[in-house]
């Protein structure tokens, strides 16, 4: 299992040790699978029919098809309606190998209008600061928390650059939580980073 609606399937099984310690351990670094999702030190790993491939386990059809994106843009939008800027937000990390949520802050942002931090997208189908809207999407603008690499459980941010991303709404999966500060940043960041302060999930 990658994440939700992701998973690593191959043609034929093979329990010998290298794969069965992969099977226990999961995707992931250190699990013994590399970026080509192949199995380190096995015999047969370049073999099509033994390598592991990423596929999609969603319902293509039928009722459930369009309920989990349906589910995801009903809940964003009701999430971005009450968003103020200074809240914490968890938006979900497509395509990361790694993360399955990005942390960020929202941010007042000018072009929403005065001290707003979201404004809803009504032009239809369209591209704006990079990201794709359909009508009654919201649009958030958000700072970047980034993980700290010296944390051991990956549970530790420090604010990223100076910078304000714009997401879709139905990227958002909780909004308006609360974080405990734990200390000033690690000396062997800048002096930009370190006056964001350190954070921990709770």
């Amino acid at each position: 299992m990658l994440r939700k609606g992701e998973v690593l399937m191959r043609s034929y099984s093979c329990w010998c040790r290298a794969c069965f310690d992969v099977a226990v351990a999961g995707p992931g670094v250190g699990t013994g699978l590399n970026p080509q999702y192949e199995v380190h030190e096995y015999a047969k790993g370049a073999d099509p029919l033994y390598r592991w491939r990423n596929s999609s386990c969603r319902a293509k059809i039928g009722p459930g098809a369009s309920s989990p994106d349906k589910r995801a843009r009903e809940q964003g939008h009701k999430l971005a309606v009450g968003a103020k800027p200074g809240q914490w937000v968890l938006v979900e990390a497509f395509n990361d190998e790694v993360d399955e949520m990005w942390l960020g802050r929202t941010v007042a942002f000018g072009a929403f209008g005065s001290d707003a931090c979201c404004k809803q997208h009504n032009e239809g189908q369209k591209n704006v600061y990079g990201t794709r809207f359909n009508t009654g999407d919201y649009m958030v603008a958000v700072q970047w928390y980034e993980r700290l690499g010296e944390s051991a459980e990956r549970r530790e941010f420090i604010r990223g650059k100076r910078m304000i991303d714009v997401v879709n709404s139905t990227e958002l999966r909780l909004l308006g939580f609360q974080l405990a500060n734990i200390g000033v940043s690690p000396a062997s960041t800048s002096n930009d980073e370190r006056s964001a302060g350190g954070a921990n999930i709770i």
